[in-house]
């Protein structure tokens, strides 16, 4: 469980290097940033520094870890050290594909409601043709209160969805609301020195508190999906990044909000409508039906330490 009492809890899986061995590699995780593990192992009286060679964004760091030290296994030095003799870019391909499973819909698949609040920071690993159908809280008073609002699709395998949830309405932008500032990367870096970049951005988007997101994976028969489903209890910026920007025909950059589908497949369909027919779980405003739902969004906007605490100086953590 993380520190929310949540079966997740946001973090890093990195890969380090020191001069002195290039042919060893420590694979470790850590809750605050890798550079900051980093100096504190080069710091037990090594001639050279340990270097971040790569680092990766996960809610799940312990089971990210667990995953690419049991995969590398043969080529661990000493079972009780995280130190292994392998390429860094046999490391890194490692990660990536845990990341996938650890971090994927497989996941989060459940029937239970997933609930974004204030100081959550969620990084899911979507799949290419994987979909998002925002389902917008219209009037809590009403028998069924939600309506399809918006649909989102992933284009690239190995894209990244975070959920950063806010109780600041200012601090949130969107690209289909045509906000002030959507197009900017809330963090663009991982990293102080701002040399790590977080990947390309190709979507920004927000969620009011009472929204729901349902996350769907359709097989190739299209008879079968996996749902995930998460429900603002806050406002909620979402971010959709990529390391493989993808272009339509026209080529136009193919961004989160615009889906090359031209209808859910039918179990995507049923799935959706089972969503809108669950209960809320908690609202705590009024719905985007309420004559004074207008909002100052985007009217804040906040450094990029303020969606990522590590990137404050003297923030400590587990590692």
């Amino acid at each position: 469980m993380g520190k929310t009492g949540k079966p997740w809890s946001f973090g890093f899986v990195y890969v380090l290097r020191n001069p002195r061995d290039p042919g060893v590699v420590k694979i470790g995780f850590t809750d605050r940033l890798a550079e900051d593990r980093a100096k504190e192992l080069s710091g037990s009286g090594l001639p050279e520094p340990f270097t971040v060679e790569f680092r990766a964004a996960t809610c799940r760091p312990r089971e990210l870890e667990r995953f690419a030290h049991d995969a590398l296994a043969e080529f661990r030095l000493n079972p009780r050290r995280e130190f292994f003799e392998v390429p860094v870019e046999v490391a890194i391909e490692t990660i990536r594909e845990g990341r996938a499973l650890v971090d994927g819909i497989g996941a989060w698949a459940s029937d239970e409601v997933h609930t974004v609040g204030a100081g959550d920071r969620m990084t899911l690993a979507t799949k290419a043709g994987e979909i998002f159908v925002v389902l917008a809280m219209l009037d809590p008073l009403l028998s069924r209160p939600f309506y399809p609002y918006d649909f989102w699709q992933a284009h690239t395998d190995g894209d990244s969805l975070e959920l950063m949830g806010t109780d600041n309405v200012g601090a949130v932008a969107g690209l289909s609301d045509d906000d002030q500032g959507a197009t900017e990367d809330p963090v663009p870096f991982l990293d102080r020195a701002g040399t790590a970049p977080a990947g390309v951005i190709n979507g920004r988007e927000r969620l009011r508190p009472g929204d729901r997101l349902v996350w769907l994976a359709v097989d190739p028969t299209g008879e079968n999906a996996v749902t995930a489903i998460f429900e603002m209890s806050d406002h909620c910026q979402v971010v959709s990044r990529t390391w493989d920007l993808k272009f339509a025909p026209n080529g136009f950059p193919l961004l989160l909000n615009i889906p090359m589908f031209e209808k859910l497949p039918p179990v995507a369909v049923r799935r959706t409508r089972a969503a809108l027919a669950m209960p809320r779980l908690r609202f705590p405003g009024p719905g985007r039906l309420d004559p004074e739902e207008e909002v100052p969004v985007a009217g804040d906007p906040q450094p990029p330490e303020y969606w990522l605490p590590q990137l404050k100086r003297g923030e400590r953590g587990s590692s």
